[in-house]
């Protein structure tokens, strides 16, 4: 199975590639004047690896955050949030990334609920959510 940074890193190459098949043809044009130039099927095909991007970066923001959070839950002797200067996990992930609270709370969120679980002796649980 590939792994999601794996596939976000093709699909960015291959977005950057066409937008730069594009630019060329346009002579120098910049990116607005390349996408208001662009025929029906390429902005289709843009739009479409753009959506694919956006759910890959999801995908790898939710397992880092859910290891952030992981790092900043009070059973830590020394929360990573709170080294910081942050209250909570998503905060310190809002700073970082510089968006709203409540997206980095969701990706802390569905970190959490996709990392692998332990018993209290430490050894590893099925997944809560095998299918994803």
């Amino acid at each position: 199975m590939k792994r999601s940074s794996d596939a976000l890193a093709e699909h960015s190459a291959a977005l950057a590639q066409r937008v730069a098949e594009l630019a060329s043809a346009g002579d120098g044009a910049s990116l607005a004047e390349v996408v208001a130039g662009a025929p029906d099927a390429d902005l289709v095909s843009l739009i479409d690896e753009v959506g694919t991007l956006a759910h890959l970066v999801d995908a790898l923001a939710a397992r880092l955050s859910g290891e952030f959070a992981a790092r900043s839950s009070r059973a830590v002797e020394e929360p990573l949030a709170k080294r910081l200067g942050e209250r909570s996990a998503a905060a310190a992930v809002a700073a970082i990334t510089l968006m709203p609270v409540g997206r980095a709370a969701d990706w802390c969120s569905v970190g959490q609920e996709l990392a692998v679980r332990r018993t209290l002796a430490g050894e590893p649980l099925p997944s809560s959510h095998p299918g994803v």
